[in-house]
Protein backbone atom coordinates (compact mmCIF):
# COMPACT_ATOMS: atom_id res chain seq x y z
CA UNK A 1 0.00 0.00 0.00
CA UNK A 2 1.36 3.38 -0.98
CA UNK A 3 1.61 6.04 1.71
CA UNK A 4 0.69 9.59 0.83
CA UNK A 5 1.92 12.63 2.68
CA UNK A 6 -0.83 14.89 4.08
CA UNK A 7 0.46 17.82 2.05
CA UNK A 8 0.40 15.79 -1.15
CA UNK A 9 -3.11 14.57 -0.39
CA UNK A 10 -4.27 18.08 0.43
CA UNK A 11 -2.77 19.58 -2.74
CA UNK A 12 -4.18 16.80 -4.93
CA UNK A 13 -7.68 17.20 -3.50
CA UNK A 14 -7.49 20.95 -3.92
CA UNK A 15 -6.55 20.48 -7.59
CA UNK A 16 -9.47 18.12 -8.17
CA UNK A 17 -11.93 20.44 -6.41
CA UNK A 18 -10.62 23.41 -8.37
CA UNK A 19 -11.00 21.55 -11.67
CA UNK A 20 -14.54 20.44 -10.83
CA UNK A 21 -15.54 23.92 -9.73
CA UNK A 22 -14.15 25.42 -12.93
CA UNK A 23 -16.09 22.88 -15.02
CA UNK A 24 -19.36 23.56 -13.22
CA UNK A 25 -19.00 27.34 -13.14
CA UNK A 26 -18.03 27.46 -16.81
CA UNK A 27 -21.09 25.38 -17.73
CA UNK A 28 -23.60 27.24 -15.58
CA UNK A 29 -23.24 30.95 -14.87
CA UNK A 30 -26.28 30.98 -12.58
CA UNK A 31 -24.63 29.08 -9.73
CA UNK A 32 -24.42 31.38 -6.75
CA UNK A 33 -21.01 32.12 -5.36
CA UNK A 34 -22.08 31.29 -1.81
CA UNK A 35 -23.14 27.73 -2.56
CA UNK A 36 -19.71 27.03 -4.05
CA UNK A 37 -18.05 28.61 -1.06
CA UNK A 38 -20.24 26.57 1.26
CA UNK A 39 -19.35 23.35 -0.56
CA UNK A 40 -15.64 24.12 -0.46
CA UNK A 41 -15.85 24.81 3.29
CA UNK A 42 -17.60 21.48 3.86
CA UNK A 43 -14.94 19.70 1.81
CA UNK A 44 -12.16 21.32 3.83
CA UNK A 45 -13.88 20.31 7.08
CA UNK A 46 -14.22 16.73 5.87
CA UNK A 47 -10.56 16.68 4.87
CA UNK A 48 -9.59 17.92 8.31
CA UNK A 49 -11.72 15.22 9.95
CA UNK A 50 -10.14 12.55 7.74
CA UNK A 51 -6.64 13.75 8.61
CA UNK A 52 -7.48 13.56 12.31
CA UNK A 53 -8.92 10.06 11.84
CA UNK A 54 -5.82 8.91 9.94
CA UNK A 55 -3.61 10.35 12.69
CA UNK A 56 -5.62 8.55 15.37
CA UNK A 57 -5.49 5.22 13.51
CA UNK A 58 -1.76 5.65 13.00
CA UNK A 59 -1.22 6.22 16.73
CA UNK A 60 -3.31 3.14 17.58
CA UNK A 61 -1.30 1.02 15.14
CA UNK A 62 1.97 2.28 16.62
CA UNK A 63 0.72 1.35 20.10
CA UNK A 64 -0.24 -2.14 18.90
CA UNK A 65 3.17 -2.69 17.32
CA UNK A 66 4.96 -1.51 20.47
CA UNK A 67 2.88 -3.91 22.58
CA UNK A 68 3.63 -6.73 20.15
CA UNK A 69 7.36 -5.99 20.27
CA UNK A 70 7.34 -6.08 24.08
CA UNK A 71 5.42 -9.36 24.03
CA UNK A 72 7.85 -10.96 21.58
CA UNK A 73 10.85 -9.72 23.59
CA UNK A 74 9.36 -11.25 26.75
CA UNK A 75 8.84 -14.58 25.01
CA UNK A 76 12.45 -14.63 23.75
CA UNK A 77 13.71 -13.85 27.25
CA UNK A 78 11.63 -16.72 28.65
CA UNK A 79 12.92 -19.12 26.00
CA UNK A 80 16.51 -18.04 26.69
CA UNK A 81 15.99 -18.69 30.39
CA UNK A 82 14.57 -22.17 29.68
CA UNK A 83 17.43 -22.96 27.32
CA UNK A 84 19.96 -21.97 29.99
CA UNK A 85 18.21 -24.15 32.58
CA UNK A 86 18.15 -27.14 30.21
CA UNK A 87 21.83 -26.65 29.39
CA UNK A 88 22.74 -26.76 33.09
CA UNK A 89 20.50 -29.79 33.66
CA UNK A 90 22.08 -31.72 30.77
CA UNK A 91 25.56 -30.81 32.01
CA UNK A 92 24.81 -31.97 35.54
CA UNK A 93 23.17 -35.20 34.36
CA UNK A 94 26.14 -35.98 32.10
CA UNK A 95 28.54 -35.38 34.98
CA UNK A 96 26.46 -37.52 37.33
CA UNK A 97 26.26 -40.38 34.80
CA UNK A 98 30.02 -40.16 34.22
CA UNK A 99 30.55 -40.37 37.98
CA UNK A 100 28.28 -43.43 38.25
CA UNK A 101 30.00 -45.19 35.33
CA UNK A 102 33.40 -44.47 36.90
CA UNK A 103 32.25 -45.84 40.26
CA UNK A 104 30.83 -48.96 38.66
CA UNK A 105 34.06 -49.69 36.79
CA UNK A 106 36.45 -49.21 39.71
CA UNK A 107 34.43 -50.73 42.55
CA UNK A 108 34.88 -54.47 43.06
Amino acid sequence: METIDNRELDSRIREIVKEELEKRVAGDESLPYYSLLEKSIRIEEELKAQRELISQVSKENNKRFEDLIHYVDKRFEDMNKRFTQLTWLITLMTGFLSFLITLYRYLP
